[in-house]
């Protein structure tokens, strides 16, 4: 066991600088990323072992899971949420993957679907809405009155867009989009909102999926190799776009990436994720098999306050769970 350790402790460092590397330009760290709770489990796991064994050796493990706590604490969050009536100015935001509304048993129709789920955002009296693999939005501006909207995607082969949708309570003074590739639906729809005073840009993005659903065997790899490369290739854009904001930014989405990644970390760079803020151990928004993952990720300017993030395991719509957040911009 103790040579298990120190192979752990000899494979830490590169382990832990992967989320570092640019996958677009060294794809192998993507897949060193991917065993990162993986290797914090089996060291937790020796830390235990050592000590019911009375052995010094337990320091070890524990010196290595705190040169991880950065990732780790990324991965949890056990702040308190603001429980003040102090609401004014304050903005809600919802972030869901709708899977374009389809009904996966075949009951239910796109239309009513769609019905399902505007009524359930209507609850939530949200002030800024963004979905991703949106179809027929149309729809949407019919069923969800009061607000502006701005959608952006491709033209599938039967003459529907499937794409991502921005859609406010409060003015839309400016929009566009950040196309990732010519032949792809993965891209940003960016919208700039008067709230009161101030301006804000909102950006909504779907990122590359694995899409293992589609392949078989080696092909899987191939794909996710793929998706690695491009994400990494899309966070570099998105952080650039940020960077040159005139206005404070919050990013939301579907990221199909997990805290512990190069796309993560480098969002994080410029932004605050709101789930570390104000999340509640885990919440998980997807799950793969019986395997919980936070892909869908809500990120904000350090100038805005997190006053509250939830994520509503309520709704069975789609494969991924919403996610909301209340923030407030500090002047």
């Amino acid at each position: 066991m103790k040579k298990v350790l120190i192979i752990l402790c000899l494979l830490s460092l590169p382990v832990l600088f992967s989320t570092h590397i640019p996958p677009n330009i060294f794809y192998p760290a993507g897949f060193i990323s991917l065993t990162i709770p993986i290797f914090i489990g089996v060291l937790i796991l020796s830390f235990f072992y050592f000590i019911f064994n009375k052995s010094w050796w337990s320091i070890l493990p524990i010196f290595i899971i705190t040169i991880f706590w950065s990732l780790i604490s990324s991965s949890f969050s056990f702040h308190q949420q603001d429980t003040s009536n102090n609401r004014e100015n304050s903005i809600r935001l919802i972030s869901y993957n709708v899977q374009g509304f389809i009904d996966d048993t075949g009951i239910k129709t796109i239309t009513e679907r769609q019905t399902e789920i505007s009524d359930w955002i209507d609850s939530l009296n949200a002030d800024i809405i963004c979905l991703q693999e949106v179809t027929d939005q149309a729809n949407l501006d019919r069923l969800l009155s009061g607000y502006q909207s701005f959608f952006s995607g491709k033209t599938n082969p039967d003459n529907s867009r499937l794409g991502v949708i921005i859609l406010s309570r409060f003015p839309i003074v400016n929009s566009g989009s950040i196309e990732f590739a010519f032949n792809s639906f993965n891209r940003s729809a960016w919208a700039d909102i008067a709230v009161g005073k101030d301006t804000i840009r909102v950006m909504n993005v779907h990122l590359k999926s694995y899409n293992f659903k589609d392949y078989k065997g080696w092909k899987k790899i191939t794909n996710m190799r793929n998706a690695l490369q491009a994400r990494s290739y899309h966070a570099r854009l998105l952080t650039r776009f940020i960077q040159n904001s005139p206005y404070p930014v919050i990013l939301c989405g579907d990221f199909n990436e997990t805290s512990n990644s190069y796309v993560y970390q480098k969002l994080k760079t410029s932004l605050n994720n709101s789930f570390e803020h104000a999340g509640k151990f885990y919440q998980h928004s997807f799950k793969l098999g019986p395997i919980p993952f936070r892909i869908d990720h809500i990120f904000a300017d350090t100038r805005f306050t997190v006053l509250e993030y939830n994520t509503h395991y309520e709704c069975h719509w789609s494969d991924h769970y919403p996610i909301d957040v209340t923030l407030k911009l500090e002047k």
